[in-house]
């Protein structure tokens, strides 16, 4: 069976999506597209830890910053939102069946297409360094996507990675022991979060349906994730959150980005010998 997908006019959806956020609506999913990278991320990140180099290879109206979350039912207040084609379309009612934006962009990364062969179109990155004071770092996150339900494995894998190199844990602070890791997967295993490895019949107990939603566009999208990630503290590493459409370029994809924190900073204890931080 071959799967057939129909264009929608992307600059209808735009507006339809914007008066929406304008209106000021209750229970309403507000998204503000674009902001300054730097000042993004340094919202994102909690204390404990120093943000450098950071770079957005994203187009401007297809990330940017979420917030009233707590009013939706997608289970994050507020955060980064990185998509696959227009940031604001990610807001309610979920009354398109298809909305997407095409960015026409086909560049690829190499480790998302590790993860899915096709995923190179509207492709959206962020990436930056950071020195933790801790030993163990959090991110929480939500994947959604317009794909769902009806394109479930038929070859629109929309897929994303949280990519992260460095050192390994404490005591032993193993050089280059992570190396473009991908984190953004299911609790306790390595799955990679995508189309097809969570949707209602896969890993179902991870997948929101969100037909006729009232406050997110996407058709889908997953539970609440949090995954941590064990570090050597005061040592240098390097984050890339990237995304992309697979297949085509129409339907929409996002990543919802809570916050990226230190689970344990690290405590000084009274000795004879200073101490310093990072």
């Amino acid at each position: 069976m071959v799967s057939i997908k129909f264009p929608v006019n992307g600059l209808l959806l735009f507006l339809v999506a914007t008066f929406s956020s304008v209106c000021g609506l209750n229970a309403q999913l507000v998204v503000t597209p674009g902001g300054a990278p730097a000042t993004l991320v340094n919202s994102l990140i909690g204390g404990g830890m120093t943000v450098s180099n950071v770079v957005m290879n994203c187009p401007t109206n297809a990330y940017g910053s979420f917030s009233n979350g707590n009013t939706t039912n997608l289970g994050l207040t507020n955060g980064i939102l990185l998509t696959t084609g227009n940031a604001t379309m990610a807001i309610g009612p979920n009354n398109m069946p298809s909305a997407g934006f095409c960015n026409n962009t086909s560049s690829s990364d190499p480790q998302l297409v590790a993860i899915e062969p096709q995923a190179t179109y509207d492709l959206c990155v962020l990436e930056f360094d950071i020195i933790p004071e801790c030993s163990q770092l959090t991110v929480r996150f939500v994947f959604g996507s317009e794909e769902y339900p009806e394109f479930v494995n038929a070859s629109f894998n929309d897929a994303f990675g949280f990519f992260i190199s460095g050192p390994g844990p404490s005591p032993a602070c193993t050089p280059n022991y992570y190396n473009n890791t991908n984190v953004a997967t299911l609790p306790n295993n390595t799955t990679p979060v995508s189309i097809d490895n969570v949707n209602n019949v896969t890993n179902a107990a991870y997948y929101v349906d969100n037909t006729g939603g009232a406050t997110i566009q996407y058709d889908g999208f997953t539970t609440v994730l949090t995954r941590t990630v064990n570090l050597c503290p005061c040592q240098t590493y390097h984050w890339k959150f990237a995304i992309a459409d697979a297949g085509d370029c129409i339907y929409d994809s996002g990543v919802f980005i809570d916050f990226l924190t230190c689970s344990n900073a690290l405590t000084l204890t009274p000795s004879s010998t200073p101490v310093t931080s990072c």
